[in-house]
C-alpha cells in the first residue's frame, strides 16, 4: 500500500459515523486500515452475516488482502485499483445506509430552510465602524451579548444587532454623567448581585416598573420567611438539648439514646441498650449542618409512617440478624416463577450503553450486539425462574431454578451487589444473598433492589440520593445490604432512575431516594434553599409511606381518596403508575409528554387518579412503565399507551388503545428507553424507534420498527416472562416439551 495523506474530511466522516478512534486513524498502517474496514462492515454496512465475517475479522492473516478484494466485489464497489479509494467508497456507502435507516433523524425541512434564507436576505447588513477589529461582530456570542444589554436597557431589538448596539451606546452616553464616563470605577457596588430580571414571581403585570417592584417585595418576603424558619429550627434544637426526648434527640431526625438518671427502660423493642453508668448526664454540644438543617428536620417522622427502625442504627448491622424466625410469604399459585430457558438479545457492551464515551479508568468490554434472541451458554444449562432489569439499567438480575441469585452487566457503582465495582460479563452469584430465596428484583440506573421470600428487601449500588434506603447517603454500596424498614412484609419492589418503591402486603406503598419532580409521591419535589440563589434536594434515605391519594376535577378541585390499597405498580425514569384493589390507576412524578395520562404536562407531587382509566368499564389489571411512557392492560385485556416512545412525533397525552395488539392475549410487557417487547399467545411482539441495538430481536436486516411486529425468531415459542434494560432484553422461554426444546436449540448461542 502506497503512502497516502489523510484528509480532515475523511476523519470527520468517521467521527460522524461514531468511530471512537477517528482522530487516531493512520490509514498507512495496514492494521488501522483493516480495523476501519471491519468496523464499517460490523456496525454499518452488514453485507455479511455474523458467521460469514470470520475471514474479515482475521485482520492479522496474510490472506486478508484477498478477503478484502472479495468483500469489495460483494458490496459491488466500482473501484478495484486503489485501496484508499475503496475505503472512501465504503465510508460513503455506510453514510448512505445510516441516513436511509434513520430517515426521521436526518431529514431536512426544505421549506423551512428556504424561508429562513429568504428572511436573512431581507435583513440589511451594516458594515461595522468599530475600531476594535479583533472582535468578531458576527459571532453568536457577540449578538447574544448585544441583545442582553438591549433587554436590560429596555431597547426594542432591531433585526440587525449592530443597529441595536448603536442604540444602546447612544442611550448610555445620554444617561450617564461626565464623571461616570471619565471614571467608571468611582461607584462602589455593595451587596451580592441577584439576577432579578430572570426571576419568575408567578404573576405578570402590565407595567414593567410595577412588576419589578413586586418582584423585589416578593424576594424580600421570601428572605424574611427563610430567616424565620432558621430561627424556628434553632429554637427546636435548643429545646431538644434540654428535654432529651427519645423521639426528638439533639441530632434532628434521629432517635435519642441519652437517658436521664434512673431511666433503665429501653424505648426500642428491637434491642437492649448496654448498661450505663449512674450519675449526672454530661451536657452535650449541639452540632448540626446549617445548610442541611431543614432536610434533617424533615426526616424526623413517626416510625409507624416510615417503617424505619426505631433505634436509628445503621442498616448494615441488621444484615447479621437472624431472619429464620420471620415467616415466609405464601407463594402464588405455581410458585415463585415458572423456570425455563433464558434468552437474551440486544447490546452486551455494558459500559457503553447510553454513553458516548466510557468513564475514565473503565476498560471497555468488546461485547457485541445480539440482533436476534440467543441462549446463554455461560449458565451451563441452568434453568431460570426470574429475570429483572429496568428502562434505565445496563445490568440485570436472574434467579435460577435452584435459587441462586446471579447478576451481570455494568457495575461501576456496585449495583450488582457482588462486593466490588468490576463489570461482570457473565452471571455472577450475589453471595450476600446466600440462604435467602429471592422472589423479586428491580434495577435503576445505578442501583438494585432484591426481594426475598420473607418480605425483606436488600439493596446495592449508588446511594448518593438515598435510593438504597439504608438510612445514610453512602456513595456506593457494593454488597447487598438490608433496607432500613420494619413494617409489614414487602411483596414487590421497583426502581426508577434514581428512586425506589416498595409495596407491603397490606397495600401500603413506600418510597425513598430522589424526590425530584415529585417522584416519591410525598407532596413535595424536595427542593429547599441553601442560600438565596442556590437550591438543593432533601433526599429520603429510608422508606417513607405514601399517605395521600387524590382525585382532581376539571375545575382543579382536589378530593382526597381514602382506603386506597395498592396491588401493583411500575416505575419509569421519573414517574410511577400504581393500581389499587378497585382496579383504579394512580400516577405521579414527572408529567412531560403525557406519561402520567392526565391530558396535561404538569408534574404530580402525590398519586392522582387517572380519570381515563376509571372503573368499572375501564379498570386496569396490569401496568408497565418505560422511560417516558406507560402501558396499561385493562380488565378486558386491551393495551393502552400514554406518553411517547419515539423521540419525535406526537405524544399520547392520555391513554389510547394500541390497535395492533387487539385480539392478543397479553401475558407480560418489557419496557425500555424507546422499545417495547410484548409476550402474547405463542408469539413475541416488539417495536421501537431508532436507535436500537438489537433489543427488539428482529435481526440484522431490520433494526427498528415504529409499529408492532412479530419477532420471527421466536415464532411458536411460549415466553413466560420478559424484561427490558436500557438496550437489552431478557426472556424466559418455556422448555417443557421436546418440540419446544428443539426450537430453542435452533437459536444462536451467546457466550462471553
Amino acid at each position: 500500500m502506497s503512502v497516502v495523506s489523510i484528509s480532515n474530511m475523511f476523519k470527520r466522516r468517521l467521527q460522524a459515523l461514531g468511530y471512537l478512534e477517528w482522530d487516531k486513524v493512520n490509514i498507512n498502517d495496514p492494521q488501522h486500515f483493516r480495523k476501519v474496514t471491519l468496523w464499517l462492515e460490523e456496525q454499518k454496512i452488514r453485507q455479511y452475516s455474523i458467521q460469514d465475517r470470520k475471514e474479515l475479522r482475521d485482520i492479522k492473516s496474510e490472506s486478508w488482502p484477498k478477503t478484502f478484494a472479495k468483500y469489495c466485489e460483494d458490496v459491488k464497489c466500482p473501484i478495484s485499483s486503489n485501496n484508499m479509494d475503496q475505503l472512501e467508497w465504503l465510508i460513503g456507502r455506510a453514510i448512505w445506509l445510516e441516513a436511509e435507516n434513520n430517515t426521521e433523524q436526518y431529514s431536512i425541512n426544505v421549506k423551512e430552510m428556504k424561508l429562513k434564507m429568504k428572511q436573512e436576505a431581507l435583513v440589511p447588513h451594516l458594515k461595522s465602524t468599530n475600531p476594535l477589529d479583533n472582535l468578531d461582530f458576527e459571532s453568536n456570542e457577540f449578538k447574544n451579548g448585544v441583545y442582553s444589554v438591549a433587554k436590560l436597557l429596555r431597547i426594542p431589538q432591531h433585526p440587525n444587532h449592530l443597529v441595536t448596539l448603536k442604540a444602546c451606546s447612544k442611550l448610555v452616553q445620554r444617561r450617564l454623567n461626565s464623571e461616570c464616563l471619565r471614571n467608571p470605577n468611582s461607584k462602589i457596588i455593595r451587596g451580592k448581585p441577584f439576577p432579578i430580571m430572570n426571576c419568575d414571581p408567578g404573576f405578570q403585570l402590565k407595567k414593567t416598573a410595577v412588576e419589578n417592584a413586586a418582584k423585589i417585595l416578593a424576594l424580600l418576603y421570601i428572605q424574611d420567611i427563610r430567616n424565620l424558619q432558621t430561627k424556628i429550627n434553632e429554637v427546636i434544637v435548643r429545646v431538644q438539648s434540654v428535654t432529651a426526648n427519645p423521639k426528638t434527640d439533639t441530632k434532628l431526625g434521629k432517635v435519642g439514646k441519652i437517658r436521664n438518671k434512673g431511666d433503665s427502660a429501653d424505648m426500642s423493642t428491637k434491642r437492649k441498650n448496654p448498661a450505663t453508668k449512674k450519675g449526672r448526664a454530661k451536657s452535650r454540644k449541639v452540632e448540626y449542618d446549617e445548610e442541611d438543617i431543614s432536610s434533617e428536620h424533615d426526616s424526623d417522622v413517626d416510625d409507624a409512617e416510615t417503617g424505619s427502625n426505631a433505634d436509628g442504627e445503621d442498616a448494615a448491622e441488621d444484615d447479621l440478624a437472624d431472619v429464620s424466625s420471620i415467616p415466609e410469604l405464601p407463594p402464588p399459585e405455581g410458585g415463585w416463577g415458572k423456570p425455563g430457558t433464558l434468552l437474551m438479545c440486544g447490546l452486551t457492551n455494558w459500559d457503553m450503553a447510553g454513553r458516548k464515551a466510557p468513564p475514565k479508568g473503565v476498560k471497555v468490554n468488546v461485547g457485541r450486539s445480539l440482533w436476534t434472541p440467543h441462549t446463554f451458554k455461560n449458565l451451563n444449562g441452568a434453568r431460570v425462574r426470574l429475570v429483572a432489569s429496568g428502562p434505565a439499567a445496563s445490568h440485570s438480575i436472574i434467579v435460577t431454578e435452584d435459587n441462586r441469585c446471579l447478576a451481570f452487566g455494568r457495575n461501576d457503582k456496585g449495583q450488582l451487589g457482588v462486593g466490588d465495582t468490576k463489570r461482570r460479563d457473565e452471571p455472577t452469584e450475589v453471595t450476600a444473598l446466600k440462604g435467602h430465596t429471592v422472589i423479586g428484583a428491580s434495577c435503576g440506573r445505578n442501583h438494585t433492589l432484591f426481594l426475598t421470600s420473607r418480605g425483606i428487601v436488600f439493596a446495592a449500588g449508588d446511594n448518593k440520593l438515598g435510593q438504597c434506603g439504608v438510612g445514610k447517603s453512602d456513595a456506593c454500596i457494593v454488597s447487598a445490604t438490608k433496607v432500613k424498614y420494619s413494617g409489614p412484609p414487602i411483596v414487590k419492589v421497583g426502581c426508577g432512575a434514581d428512586f425506589s418503591m416498595i409495596l407491603d402486603i397490606k397495600g401500603g406503598l413506600h418510597s425513598f431516594g430522589s424526590p425530584e419532580y415529585g417522584a416519591l409521591g410525598h407532596n413535595t419535589d424536595g427542593k429547599y434553599f441553601i442560600t438565596n440563589t442556590k437550591m438543593a434536594f432533601h433526599f429520603e434515605k429510608v422508606p417513607k409511606r405514601i399517605v395521600l391519594y387524590i382525585e382532581r376535577a376539571k375545575d382543579g378541585h382536589v378530593t382526597p381518596l381514602d382506603r386506597v390499597e395498592i396491588t401493583d405498580f411500575s416505575c419509569g425514569h421519573h414517574h410511577t403508575v400504581a393500581i389499587d384493589s378497585k382496579n383504579r390507576a394512580f400516577s405521579w412524578g414527572f408529567g412531560g409528554i403525557g406519561r402520567l395520562g392526565h391530558n396535561e404536562q404538569r408534574d404530580e407531587l402525590v398519586p392522582r387518579l387517572i380519570k381515563f382509566l376509571e372503573p368499572p368499564t375501564r379498570g386496569v389489571r396490569a401496568i408497565y412503565c418505560g422511560s417516558t411512557y406507560s402501558i396499561a392492560i385493562n380488565v378486558h385485556g386491551s393495551a393502552l399507551m400514554f406518553g411517547q416512545t419515539k423521540r419525535t412525533g406526537e405524544a399520547n397525552m392520555y391513554p389510547k388503545p394500541i390497535q395492533d395488539l387487539s385480539g392478543w392475549e397479553i401475558r407480560c410487557v418489557g419496557c425500555s428507553q424507546t422499545s417495547v417487547v410484548v409476550a402474547a399467545d405463542d408469539s413475541v411482539i416488539a417495536w421501537g424507534a431508532s436507535p436500537t441495538f438489537g433489543e427488539l430481536g428482529f435481526g440484522e436486516m431490520r433494526k427498528s420498527s415504529t409499529t408492532p411486529m412479530e419477532v420471527k425468531a421466536l415464532e411458536g415459542l411460549y415466553i413466560t416472562a420478559v424484561t427490558c434494560g436500557l438496550s437489552h432484553t431478557l426472556m424466559i422461554c418455556r422448555d417443557e416439551s421436546e418440540e419446544e426444546k428443539t426450537k430453542i436449540n435452533k437459536l444462536q448461542v451467546y457466550s462471553v
